[in-house]
């Protein structure tokens, strides 16, 4: 089994959102190609990309946050990020 049969198998919505990231993760091609395991980065970059967007939506017009993720939750979240 080829590992890109996984995409094959994925709801329409969420395969069009793969792919418009991957798109975006492009953009930084040129860092990417420097790192030495040039999957993780673009991993790593999608994931900052995601966060942006995120936090893009968290903060109104006025650039006052709406929500926040409490310290200790957003603690818990990088640890398990960093076991990745």
């Amino acid at each position: 089994m080829s590992d890109k049969n996984w995409r094959n198998n994925l709801d329409l919505v969420v395969e069009q959102n793969l792919n418009e990231l991957i798109t975006e993760t492009k953009e930084f091609d040129y860092a990417i190609n420097l790192a030495k395991d040039r999957s993780k980065a673009q991993l790593w970059i999608a994931l900052a990309i995601v966060n942006k967007k995120l936090n893009d939506l968290a903060v109104g017009s006025t650039g006052k946050s709406k929500a926040k993720i409490p310290k200790s939750e957003m603690d818990e979240i990088l640890k398990t990020l960093e076991t990745l």
